[in-house]
């Protein structure tokens, strides 16, 4: 399929995500199978928390902040995405699915908070270390948009440090990562780690800030 202008024409592709069709620009990321999971995590460990809001951190083609607004009540939902590309293929599936999202069009290295209350931020970053994006070959050349700095943590560590909000949850794809989130940052959050595929490296974290590291919302820790 061909979307778009005579000067921007995009080719497109569609593909189901938690069995919802999304509609994916060549050149942005497909949704991955294993991200569903994030859904199922929400659904499980995050609805039973006092959640009215989320946001969705380098949100490629939309689809995860897109299922959570279509499945759960919310009372507001954004996208953050700087990437031109992905901006209009969010735009694209939101009109598609007919829902009402906040699009915020800024590099998450540019927002210093959020700090809104009762908020849950999601992220699926680019979590691969730099050292070992150039092993990857990627026939639509996104190994840019692959680089998670030295670690692959870059985004992980600034969003913990600058959103003071109180629920996280990050797709990450090293062991190592997950130690190192443990080890970092025990003493401010709650943190539960889930490897829901045996013979694969993603993982998913789900932090809960304690109430003395909040400083907008008093909180009971019981």
């Amino acid at each position: 399929m061909n979307w778009g202008n005579n000067n921007n024409l995009y080719t497109i592709s569609d593909h189901y995500f938690f069995n919802l069709l999304f509609f994916v620009i060549n050149g942005v990321y497909i949704p991955k199978f294993e991200t569903e999971y994030i859904i199922y995590l929400f659904q499980k460990e995050i609805n039973n928390e006092n959640i009215l809001n989320v946001v969705d951190v380098c949100g490629g083609t939309g689809c995860i902040a897109i299922t959570i607004k279509k499945l759960f009540p919310l009372k507001e939902v954004w996208i953050l995405e700087k990437n031109i590309l992905a901006i209009q293929n969010i735009l694209i599936n939101i009109n598609y699915h007919n829902v009402q999202i906040n699009l915020i069009k800024e590099d998450v290295f540019k927002i210093k908070t959020i700090n809104s209350e009762n908020t849950l931020i999601i992220c699926n970053p680019p979590y691969i270390k730099t050292k070992d994006v150039e092993k990857i070959t990627n026939k639509n050349n996104l190994l840019h948009n692959l680089d998670g700095g030295y670690d692959g943590l870059k985004y992980v560590k600034y969003i913990l440090k600058h959103f003071k909000d109180k629920y996280f949850i990050f797709e990450l794809g090293y062991n190592t990562q997950v130690k190192y989130i443990y080890k970092k940052y025990q003493e401010e959050f709650y943190i539960i780690s889930h490897k829901p595929i045996d013979n694969m490296d993603v993982f998913f974290v789900f932090l809960i800030r304690k109430s003395k590291y909040l400083h907008y919302l008093p909180l009971n820790d019981n």
